[in-house]
C-alpha cells in the first residue's frame, strides 16, 4: 500500500474523530428521576447544564432524600454519557488495547 495514501487516510480518520468528539461534547443528556421531581441536563463533556427540582420535594425534613435523588440522577447522567461515548468512539478503537 502507498504510504502517502495511508497517511492521508489516517489524517482523514483523525479529523473525523475530532469532529465526532466535538459533536459529542455539545450533545445534551437529560435524566429525570423520582417521577420528574428532579431533572438533570448534562453535556457530553460532563458539564451540568441544568438542574430542576420541583417544589413538591422541597421540605427541610426531606433534605437527605433530596440530596440522594440529586446525586443518583447526576450519576445516571454521567453513566449515560460514558456509555454513549464508548459506543460512539468504539468504532475507532475496537481491536486496539487503549487505556480508556
Amino acid at each position: 500500500m502507498d504510504l502517502n495514501k495511508m497517511m492521508g487516510q489516517m489524517q482523514a480518520m483523525q479529523k473525523q474523530i475530532e469532529r465526532e468528539q466535538e459533536e459529542f461534547q455539545k450533545k445534551v443528556y437529560t435524566v429525570k428521576a423520582a417521577n420528574e421531581l428532579v431533572i438533570v441536563e448534562m453535556t457530553g463533556d460532563k458539564r451540568l447544564k441544568d438542574l430542576q427540582i420541583k417544589e413538591d420535594i422541597l421540605s427541610p425534613d426531606d433534605k437527605e432524600m433530596i440530596q440522594d435523588i440529586i446525586i443518583s440522577t447526576i450519576d445516571e447522567a454521567m453513566n449515560m454519557i460514558d456509555q454513549d461515548f464508548a459506543q460512539t468512539m468504539g468504532k475507532y478503537t475496537s481491536g486496539l488495547n487503549l487505556p480508556f
